[in-house]
């Protein structure tokens, strides 16, 4: 049998941290978590490792590669294989809905069973692991194969984590997330971590901070645009609030949360989303923008309708308010070429390969563009969905961040959600007013921190903090903390 032709690819270069990565690795056991940065190469990272041990493996007289990669969504199975096929990897089986992949993996375990050796490339959605048959066909492959699970973190859901013990074999694994720790999650993240006998801080890490002033990630420059409720939104949050104290009392008497708790607290997320006063900050920031630089290369992600019980009525909605944003930079930008990137979009290949040609100027989605999307000329983020989970904004900001010839810094512009506040007299509310200004300004202190200009977006918010008597800075300390 001829043995594979693995590389390097022409024109990669393999950077120090990440043979620091692979030896880190193989100090651990070959088992560890890659807590990387968004853009700082994690998967290049871990085909490095899954390259180093091929070359161990000739010169022990072998002739295979064994490998098998867990990702969360379709996009990010096509992408992984793609990233296979150019390092040299390309005996594939991929797994998840979109493809008949049964009796090509039974032929392969056959192949095993009959001791005969085969070259493999496992690609499956996490999906997959809730599958008995395909947890075993797992434990039956070669010890020599490694799990590479992408986006790690989500191996902790509880749909999943349950399985995670079933998985006897495979004792080769990296897992790869720039946020490991799962929010609000302690159990899960403990599973996770546990799967691959390593906990923080990581088998090796790279953050954010350090990946920008090492210049592996582009500087970026952070806007806080903020949005006012108008009266009726405040007034609707304000009864959604109380109705909320009352119910987490309720659960915490009786040990839980309960399905009315959960709803309530995702209609109040829904009233801030949605804010109508977003459609004119909108406006404000695409004429900001292009008093700048020309509107080009620019992902906008869209609130989601998240409280309605019916699925089509919530898709429905989504597309309303993508459409709503649409008009706004066709009335403000004529010029600008945007195109909705939704779940159901086809030909997405397409519409992405038009953005990174520069056929397509904004791309406008809700959560489409949070994984495995890679278009390193990206420059510029308008962020109007006020998402309170740290995962998604850190990975939103860490699409725009990835180096480019062409882009020397990204901007960010992010829509801030407060009460109508300095009109006055009525502070009978402050307490819930107070609690919705601090969750929004967490994530503007994850935003400006590590922002080129951290002053002006601290001054922007000056009047807000002391209002509400907030101290960014210290927001900020306990962050990181």
């Amino acid at each position: 049998m001829n043995k594979p032709k693995l590389t390097i690819p022409t024109g990669v270069s393999i950077r120090d941290y990440q043979k620091t990565a692979y030896e880190n690795w193989l100090s651990r056991n070959c088992s560890g978590i890659f807590a990387m940065a968004t853009g700082t190469g994690k998967t290049m990272t871990s085909l490095y490792c899954a390259y180093r041990e091929y070359l161990e493996t000739i010169k022990h007289g072998g002739s295979n590669y064994h490998m098998i990669i867990l990702v969360p969504t379709q996009p990010l199975l096509e992408q992984w294989a793609k990233e296979t096929k150019f390092w040299g990897f390309d005996a594939h089986y991929l797994i998840s809905s979109e493809y008949n992949w049964k009796q090509g993996i039974q032929e392969l375990s056959n192949d095993f069973r009959f001791g005969l050796d085969s070259n493999f490339v496992i690609i499956s959605t996490y999906r997959s692991l809730t599958n008995h048959g395909f947890v075993s066909t797992l434990n039956s492959l070669p010890e020599d194969t490694i799990l590479i699970a992408d986006e790690a973190h989500t191996l902790g859901q509880k749909q999943i984590k349950s399985h995670l013990d079933k998985i006897t074999g495979l004792k080769k694994r990296i897992g790869l997330s720039a946020t490991p720790k799962r929010q609000y999650d302690e159990e899960g993240s403990m599973a996770m971590e546990a799967f691959f006998n390593d906990k923080s801080p990581y088998c090796f890490s790279l953050f954010m901070d350090k990946a920008i002033d090492l210049g592996f990630l582009c500087k970026y420059e952070y806007y806080p645009v903020v949005v006012e409720l108008n009266t009726l939104e405040m007034k609707e949050y304000i009864q959604i609030s109380k109705k909320l104290a009352l119910h987490i009392a309720r659960s915490s008497q009786d040990n839980g949360t309960d399905s009315q708790t959960e709803l309530l607290l995702l209609k109040r997320k829904r009233i801030i989303n949605k804010a109508i006063n977003k459609l004119d900050a909108l406006s404000g920031i695409i004429k900001k923008i292009k008093q700048r630089e020309p509107l080009r290369y620019c992902f906008t992600y869209a609130p989601a309708g998240d409280y309605q019980t019916s699925a089509n009525e919530d898709e429905q909605d989504n597309v309303r308010m993508i459409r709503q944003m649409q008009k706004i930079f066709n009335q403000e930008s004529p010029e600008t070429r945007t195109h909705a990137y939704l779940g159901e979009t086809e030909d997405r290949e397409l519409v992405l390969d038009g953005y990174a040609k520069g056929e397509i100027d904004v791309l406008l989605a809700i959560n489409c563009l949070d994984e495995g999307i890679d278009i390193p000329r990206t420059a510029i983020g308008i962020f109007t969905a006020s998402t309170g989970n740290p995962r998604q904004f850190i990975q939103r900001r860490g699409r725009l961040l990835r180096n480019h010839k062409d882009k020397s810094r990204a901007l960010i512009y992010d829509m801030v959600v407060i009460p109508k506040i300095l009109s006055g007299e009525d502070k009978s509310f402050f307490k819930i007013e107070r609690n919705l200004v601090k969750t929004e300004l967490t994530r503007v202190g994850y935003f400006a921190k590590l922002s080129e200009n951290f002053y002006d977006a601290k001054e922007a918010l000056a009047p807000i903090c002391d209002y509400y008597q907030l101290d960014l800075d210290t927001i900020i300390t306990e962050l990181e903390e």
